[in-house]
This record gives structure tokens, C-alpha cells and sequence, in this order.
């Protein structure tokens, strides 16, 4: 079981990062731009 909760500022970098190295591929191939 699990719990969502908003996140800290300070995990705001390592959730971009997490993003930007699992999502941006998929990302721009179906929208063509990562803004």
C-alpha cells in the first residue's frame, strides 16, 4: 500500500531528473519539443 503526498521543494530536481531520463524520449517523439 502506498500514500501520495505533495512533494518538498527540495525533491523538485530529483523528480525533474527522474522525468527528463524515463519520459523526455517518448515526450518529444509524440509532441516534437521538451519545454
Amino acid at each position: 500500500m502506498f500514500k501520495l503526498r505533495c512533494a518538498k521543494k527540495e525533491e523538485y530536481d530529483f523528480l525533474y531528473n527522474l522525468l527528463d531520463s524515463t519520459i523526455k524520449k517518448y515526450y518529444v517523439e509524440t509532441f516534437g519539443s521538451w519545454d
